[in-house]
């Protein structure tokens, strides 16, 4: 929401709707209507919809299916007792868009409860630059994996004046106020609180078929997505998912791999996996650990020729083992979970599920067996090495790798598993 919703708020007489019936028959099932309702809302857009939407069916599937992510609603027992009605006829509504699905049988066009139409200003789905431009009231886009990454910069700004609003509120509560004994007019002395530790959480592990079961798959996906836009107190700028469907993760890990999730209040507040990795002959050569530090930063980041003539070096090539590789690790951007060992604790319940398989499988050799996790060093390369991880090779990433908007050195890392 980026502008004040007072004016289409303030009067809802304009949104009253009268019932064209007093009943509804469905699947044989007579249902009692509302006298009067209010229900509101804009057509559904479509993903590719020119800026400043106003065709069908160009931009709009029709003029007619209600989009549920925006509307205007009253508190009506009546209304409730129609829905709740409705949902107890078996087959009364398509189920494929869940809330969706159901509004646009209760509030069809067509029907004795039709939705009305509110002005297009209000609301925007999937805003282009220009839509942002415009004015619209209401952007309803994911600020994390927009539809149209050239407004993604737009999304993050507002983002990040969230966090600094309630990060501020936050550190008021942990405020306490003593005042020093003497006249009333001692100044009062503001002792702040250390910040309180993260509250409690679970680590659970899943299987990748357990994980292809799950409801919370979407997100997963978007905590995943989340932290990977996150490159720290860099100059890095990311485009582009991590992942781009709900299932992705669990296909990348094949049958032998599988996910450890933080849980905390019912609500996933971090994630690490474990895959098993085969050779891939495909890949660029790695380069022995040290390689690029001879290069400058601007050097690295802009690609520059002497860095890309130094991949021909063969001299400098190594051989990195494949094995069990740590991936997609993310914390929630909550400062809540953040800077409290958590992402430390996930890769530690995936350490003890592969010690755990590697000895009901009655491996030998788990002193030599070691994990193995790629990172961009000018990211997060630091933070990996204090978690006891080495490099053992490097590889040169121009720039637009991944979505990065400059070029990187990929670090191939390895720690040994705790005996």
């Amino acid at each position: 929401m980026v502008q004040c919703l007072d004016g289409i708020l303030s009067a809802p007489v304009t949104w009253l709707a009268t019932s064209t019936q007093t009943s509804l028959s469905t699947n044989g099932v007579e249902i009692p209507l509302p006298e009067t309702y209010i229900a509101a809302g804009l057509p559904q857009l479509r993903t590719n919809h020119s800026s400043h939407p106003s065709r069908v069916p160009e931009d709009f599937w029709d003029w007619d299916t209600l989009n549920a992510g925006f509307m205007i609603l009253q508190p009506s027992l009546k209304m409730f007792r129609y829905f709740e009605a409705l949902l107890a006829v078996k087959d009364s509504f398509d189920t494929s868009v869940a809330d969706q699905s159901v509004l646009n049988v209760a509030l069809s066009r067509e029907g004795p409860t039709p939705w009305t139409a509110v002005d297009f200003s209000w609301n925007i789905q999937w805003p282009w630059p220009e839509d942002i431009k415009k004015g619209y009231a209401v952007l309803h886009e994911k600020w994390w994996a927009p539809m149209h990454w050239e407004s993604r910069e737009y999304l993050l700004s507002w983002y990040w004046r969230m966090i600094g609003y309630y990060s501020a509120i936050l550190s008021v509560f942990k405020m306490s106020t003593t005042t020093m004994e003497g006249p009333l007019h001692t100044p009062e002395v503001i002792t702040i609180i250390p910040s309180s530790p993260a509250p409690s959480y679970r680590i659970k592990t899943f299987t990748q078929s357990d994980l292809l079961k799950q409801p919370f798959l979407p997100e997963l996906r978007d905590i995943i997505n989340i932290s990977y836009y996150d490159t720290a107190d860099t100059s890095f700028v990311k485009s582009g998912p991590r992942l781009m469907s709900d299932t992705q993760l669990a296909e990348e890990l094949g049958e032998t791999g599988f996910t450890a999730i933080a849980f905390a209040e019912n609500a996933i507040i971090g994630t690490a996996s474990l895959k098993v990795c085969s050779p891939n002959s495909e890949e660029p050569p790695w380069k022995l650990p040290g390689h690029f530090e001879q290069f400058s930063a601007d050097e690295i980041f802009s690609g520059s020729s002497t860095v890309l003539d130094s991949l021909h070096d063969e001299s400098q090539n190594t051989h990195c083992e494949a094995g069990f590789e740590l991936v997609a690790v993310a914390i929630t951007p909550d400062p809540r979970y953040r800077r409290k060992g958590i992402g430390e604790s996930l890769a530690k319940a995936c350490e003890d599920e592969l010690k755990r398989r590697m000895s009901v499988a009655e491996c030998t050799g788990l002193s030599r067996s070691c994990m193995t996790l790629r990172s961009v060093r000018e990211v997060r390369g630091a933070y990996w090495l204090k978690k006891g991880f080495r490099v053992v090779g490097e590889q040169y990433c121009p720039p637009l790798t991944w979505g990065y908007s400059k070029g990187f050195v990929l670090w191939n890392m390895e720690r040994d598993l705790s005996v």
